[in-house]
């Protein structure tokens, strides 16, 4: 048995709030870490070195807000990790609305040098306090999102996704 920590350890960081392992890694997320920006999160991925698991990279979205709670939600599968960062504002409009807590996905590729962001999600039609990234989930090619708060009365691809009508009824988004 070991047990793993960040390095450094932040108060409130919140360390342990998802965990994954696949192939040679283990991601811990810290939804609180608020070590570049306030609360943003982060996540730290540990690899194995002399029969002890080693923190070897700390990642971030980018872009990422203040109290985003990157790090949440993540899981792997193969070379790929995905992870949620449900609290994170997004600028909407020519207005330049701030949208509070719609979340993202943020995807990241195993390559030589360590794990690289190459995408980030959104849902279908991103509103205010859906959650995107709550929960999420991995199988070879396929991702699965929870956005909890989504509250879309629309039931199926193509339905009416602007209906507001089913306050926090929640919503699964399959990439395959």
């Amino acid at each position: 048995m070991q047990k793993v920590k960040p390095a450094p350890t932040v108060p409130n960081g919140m360390f342990g709030s998802a965990l994954a392992i696949s192939k040679d890694s283990l991601i811990v997320g810290a939804s609180g870490d608020g070590t570049e920006k306030s609360a943003a999160g982060s996540a730290y991925v540990f690899t194995p070195a002399d029969g002890n698991w080693v923190q070897s990279q700390r990642l971030t979205g980018d872009p990422i807000s203040t109290d985003a709670s990157f790090g949440y939600a993540l899981a792997m599968s193969g070379d790929y990790a995905i992870i949620g960062a449900p609290r994170i504002k997004a600028i909407t409009g020519e207005a330049a609305v701030v949208m509070v807590d719609p979340g993202e996905v943020f995807v990241f590729h195993h390559e030589v040098a360590g794990w690289k962001q190459t995408h980030r999600l959104r849902a279908m039609l991103p509103r205010q306090n859906d959650s995107f990234g709550s929960s999420v989930a991995m199988l070879g090619g396929n991702a699965l999102i929870g956005a909890c708060g989504d509250a879309s009365g629309a039931r199926t691809i193509g339905g009416d996704a602007a209906r507001r009508d089913a306050l926090y009824a929640g919503a699964g988004y399959l990439y395959a």
